[in-house]
C-alpha cells in the first residue's frame, strides 16, 4: 500500500513532535489532483501492467480522482466501484427471490456517501442494461437518504456533486426519519450504508415488511 501525505489542517497534530506527517496545511482542489495524477502515471510508467486502487479518500475527491483518471490509468475506486459489485450481487438475487420485475423495483439507501452513491450507480446500471428501463426511470428507482433525510431538490440546502444526481425531483415530500421514507416508498430493497445508526429499528423493519412480504 501507499499512504499520499497530504498535509493537515490539524494544528495540534502539526505541533506534536512525535507527528511524523507533513507540518503543513492540507492541499485540495486542482493542486490535490495534480498530487495524485502524478503519483498514478508514475506508476503506470514504471510499472505498466499495475491497477491501481484508491481507497477512503474524502467523497468529492474521490469521485473526482477516479473521473479524472480512469481514461489515463487501469485504476479503480474500492469505496465506489467494489463495494458497488458486491452490494449490486446481492440485489440481484434478491430480486430473483422475490421475482421482482427490475422496472418495478424501488430502492432505499440509509446513507449518501461514495459507497452508497457507488451501489446506487451500479444498480440503476444494472436495472437501465437487464431491466430494459430508461436512465432516467432506473435512476428514480433509487431513493437516497444522508444526515438530513431524503435527499430531494425542494429540501432546501445545497448539495454536493455526488448527492445531485440521485437527487428527488418528482414532488415527494420532505422527510427526515427513515421510518417515514420506508412507509412511504414501500421499498423492494434497503441498504445501509452510513456511518451513523444504529437505523434499522423494530419500527423501520415492520415498516419494511408492511411494504412487502419478502423485503
Amino acid at each position: 500500500p501507499v499512504v499520499l501525505d497530504c498535509g493537515t489542517d490539524n494544528p495540534k497534530l502539526r505541533n506534536d513532535k512525535f507527528y511524523m506527517g507533513a507540518k503543513k496545511d492540507r492541499i485540495r482542489g486542482e493542486e490535490h489532483l495534480a498530487v495524485v495524477e502524478e503519483f498514478c502515471l508514475a506508476i503506470k510508467d514504471r510499472f505498466p501492467a499495475a491497477c491501481v486502487q484508491f481507497e477512503d479518500f474524502q467523497t468529492d475527491m474521490a469521485f473526482a480522482i477516479l473521473e479524472r483518471m480512469r481514461k489515463k490509468v487501469l485504476c479503480f475506486n474500492d469505496d465506489i466501484q467494489g463495494t458497488g459489485a458486491v452490494v449490486t450481487t446481492g440485489f440481484i438475487n434478491g430480486m430473483k427471490a422475490q421475482q421482482t420485475n427490475l422496472k418495478e423495483a424501488r430502492i432505499v439507501f440509509f446513507g449518501a456517501g461514495s459507497s452508497a452513491v457507488g451501489v446506487a450507480k451500479s444498480i440503476a446500471s444494472y436495472i437501465e442494461l437487464k431491466g430494459g428501463a430508461s436512465a432516467e426511470h432506473a435512476r428514480k428507482a433509487i431513493y437516497l437518504m444522508d444526515s438530513k433525510g431524503l435527499i430531494t431538490n425542494t429540501r432546501g440546502d445545497e448539495l454536493p456533486d455526488h448527492k445531485k444526481h440521485f437527487s428527488r425531483d418528482d414532488g415527494i415530500p420532505d422527510m427526515k426519519h427513515l421510518v417515514d421514507v420506508v412507509k412511504h416508498v414501500k421499498p423492494h430493497a434497503l441498504f445501509g450504508l452510513a456511518g451513523a445508526g444504529p437505523a434499522f429499528g423494530q419500527d423501520v423493519v415492520e415498516a419494511l415488511c408492511e411494504g412487502h412480504p419478502k423485503p
